[in-house]
């Protein structure tokens, strides 16, 4: 299922509703949303648990079946949550044309969810379920256009809406988890009461874990290539299984990094970059990227490709990976990615400033960021925005880090703070020094600082890094 017919259809609402203004009617967003979603969400609700009644061959009692003609009337038997919300905004839209007012529209959603059939429904969801639970999961999207003040006003109302859903006494058994990107929480985060608030848990990959996805990756791609004999692949196997049966990040690092992917000479264990400095291999591929998993799986995907044409697979040599992270299309897909919460405003901008920032250094002290910033933001003001915002909306992309002055050009290296590796926001200091993330100074061709050496993104419990570069405590 495409996220059009997910709940990223609220982007499709939300714009159908923007558009009712060039109509002379003009829409509370957030109003609107957070009347439509306490109503969707339950009939979401009772479609999954209609669906487990059935399984479970309890679909046949009186409370199931009154579910059923329910949604069978509503035609919302066997319909995504997406095109339930894109009906019932189209409703709203027909009504417009019919000569109702914004007030009539609103009144007609919040009158949905009083429909006696529809409340009879919502209680037999305890008696049918009994003791168990459900939980609806809205995972989280590859856009959010959240610079677009409707947009943001729609996913504040989403949030609104969930906290109502969750205190229905008819659904005290029902569990939703909203996933978001950190980039954008602060800007949905005033909609989140304190105890709700107190409960937000910020999901980071650590490192064995994306070491284990990318190891199985590779292995499954030699089992179906028949790259590599017999003895090889039993060996690979067996790093895999002592790595299945363990929780230890260190664990994972031993058998995957120095065993599967450095012992089998699958992949070079040194990086010579372009500094000339070696580095180890996944300490360079892991800093050209924000440790995301498709992120990864792309880079190396553009190092086989290299590796492909230089008939060197199964192995992939320092080269093929330089030349892979490196590629323009790589640096641009990866770019894109990291800016898609900021679809239709960051992207743009940055798009026109390629070419503006050749050779500028991408080591900065504050008062230079901001003259950084707002050489950027001239290139495409946007309404609601100031320079100084374009500084935190930087930082937010994780595009921007802080370096930390205790780790400074030690030994060839230094180390920097960036937002998606940290549950607080990078702080901005006039004083303080700030970094480019790879992702953006190597897309732009930004000069290098030699004195300073290689710049890591670390975070706090980035331990495999601290023991590479021999940083203690």
């Amino acid at each position: 299922m495409g996220e059009s017919s997910q709940y990223g259809a609220y982007i499709d609402v939300v714009q159908s509703l923007v558009s009712m203004g060039d109509r002379g009617v003009e829409i509370d967003v957030k109003r609107f949303v957070a009347a439509l979603w306490p109503y969707v969400l339950p009939v979401v609700v009772l479609q999954v648990v209609l669906k487990y009644c059935e399984k479970m061959g309890r679909g046949t009692n009186e409370a199931a079946n009154s579910i059923r003609r329910f949604l069978a009337a509503k035609g919302f038997r066997n319909q995504s949550i997406g095109t339930i919300l894109l009906t019932l905004a189209a409703s709203a839209t027909t009504r417009l044309d019919a000569g109702a007012d914004a007030l009539e529209i609103l009144g007609a959603l919040l009158r949905l969810a009083e429909e006696p059939t529809y409340l009879l429904c919502k209680r037999d969801i305890a008696q049918l379920i009994h003791r168990e639970r459900v939980l609806i999961i809205l995972d989280s999207l590859e856009s959010y256009k959240i610079h677009n003040y409707a947009m943001k006003q729609g996913l504040q109302g989403i949030v609104k809406a969930i906290k109502e859903v969750t205190a229905d006494p008819d659904l005290q058994q029902i569990g939703i988890r909203l996933f978001t990107p950190a980039e954008i929480y602060e800007d949905v985060a005033q909609e989140i009461p304190a105890k709700v608030g107190s409960s937000t848990v910020f999901l980071r990959w650590k490192f064995g874990d994306l070491l284990w996805m990318l190891s199985t990756r590779y292995y499954a791609m030699l089992e179906r290539t028949g790259l590599v004999g017999a003895p090889v692949m039993s060996r690979l196997k067996a790093s895999l299984l002592a790595c299945s049966e363990s929780t230890s990040q260190r664990a994972k690092r031993q058998n995957l990094r120095d065993d599967f992917c450095y012992g089998q000479g699958l992949l070079p264990e040194k990086i010579v970059d372009a500094l000339g400095i070696r580095e180890d291999t996944f300490a360079y591929l892991l800093r050209h990227t924000q440790r995301r998993p498709r992120e990864l799986i792309f880079i190396l995907n553009q190092a086989i490709r290299h590796a492909y044409d230089q008939s060197e697979l199964p192995r992939l040599s320092d080269r093929s990976i330089v030349d892979g992270i490196h590629a323009d299309q790589t640096l641009r897909t990866l770019l894109r990615d990291t800016l898609s919460p900021f679809e239709g405003y960051l992207d743009g901008i940055v798009d026109r400033a390629r070419s503006a920032f050749t050779g500028h250094p991408r080591v900065m002290t504050g008062h230079e960021l901001r003259r950084f910033a707002s050489a950027m933001y001239d290139l495409g003001p946007v309404a609601n925005t100031t320079p100084e915002d374009f500084v935190t909306l930087l930082m937010r992309a994780g595009l921007i880090g802080k370096i930390d002055p205790d780790i400074y050009a030690r030994a060839g290296f230094c180390v920097a703070s960036f937002e998606y590796l940290t549950e607080d926001y990078i702080p901005f200091n006039k004083n303080l020094m700030y970094y480019v993330h790879p992702l953006l100074g190597d897309s732009f061709r930004m000069k290098r600082h030699c004195d300073l050496g290689v710049v890591y993104p670390m975070a706090v419990d980035d331990e495999w890094l601290k023991e590479e570069l021999g940083i203690s405590g």
